[in-house]
């Protein structure tokens, strides 16, 4: 298990915590800037003698620990989440992460991680939504429409970095995308614009985050594959309001 403190301000607190990781061998992550430090007495003072033993590693910035840190599994305390930590199962490598006192964990790191917050319904089989569609194929082609939850690829969210093995961002969710991609089917905004950064269909409510455009691309026109030669365009409509997603559209020749 690892902790990492996000700019703490107190040395007390930081020295108390440091003492609880080391007696239960979990990892301490300090990112700067800090309040105080590090050699400093009352952090020595409250991490007792403990503090020597302490398996601590120290950060610049979020960044910099993010990049040292690729694809870990982090859980972000913060009184805005909708859900107690008694709601959720640890894992031995997951990460905790506390903000600093007074303030807490930045709204924009926290805006990042909402879909995950959220905990929105994930593409739990492509594989059995695949062999269903497949089914309905022997009668005519599929067209499907709607909101699937997961992002398929980096270009897909504003920040994919920080997101990865959240819900909706996570390997096996892509994976599982893939596999119905490749099972043959058309993810047709896609087919038009291969390589389209900055176009998403969701955005939290929290954060100012659609005037950030910090979003998500988890709604989908997929088709089958047979019907490549009919399609004539895909458009997000990112200007419509009213709700945190917004339409989208398939233009297509029946």
């Amino acid at each position: 298990m690892n902790v990492i403190l996000l700019e703490p301000e107190i040395p007390q607190n930081t020295g108390n915590i440091g003492r609880t990781c080391c007696a239960t061998g979990t990892k301490l992550h300090l990112i700067e800037p800090m309040g105080f430090r590090i050699n400093e007495k009352n952090l020595k003072r409250a991490g007792m003698d403990y503090w020597d033993d302490l398996d601590v590693t120290i950060y610049d910035s979020f960044k910099d620990f993010m990049d040292q840190h690729p694809g870990i599994k982090i859980w972000m305390a913060t009184t805005k989440a909708p859900h107690r930590y008694t709601d959720v199962e640890f894992g031995p490598d997951d990460y905790i992460m506390f903000g600093k006192e007074s303030a807490g964990i930045p709204e924009e790191i926290l805006v990042d991680n909402e879909i995950a917050v959220k905990n929105l319904t994930k593409l739990a089989n492509s594989q059995n939504c695949s062999f269903q569609w497949k089914k309905l194929e022997e009668k005519k082609p599929v067209i499907v429409c709607g909101d699937l939850n997961v992002a398929h690829k980096e270009i897909d969210l504003k920040n994919p970095k920080t997101n990865r093995k959240n819900a909706g961002f996570t390997d096996e969710e892509r994976a599982k995308f893939t596999t119905l991609l490749e099972s043959g089917f058309t993810d047709t905004f896609r087919y038009f614009y291969p390589e389209q950064e900055g176009i998403y269909s969701w955005w939290s409510y929290r954060f100012k985050a659609r005037e950030k455009n910090s979003g998500w691309r988890i709604d989908y026109f997929l088709t089958s594959d047979s019907l490549k030669d009919r399609l004539k365009g895909a458009h997000i409509y990112t200007d419509i309001f009213g709700s945190d997603h917004c339409p989208v559209e398939l233009t297509i020749e029946l």
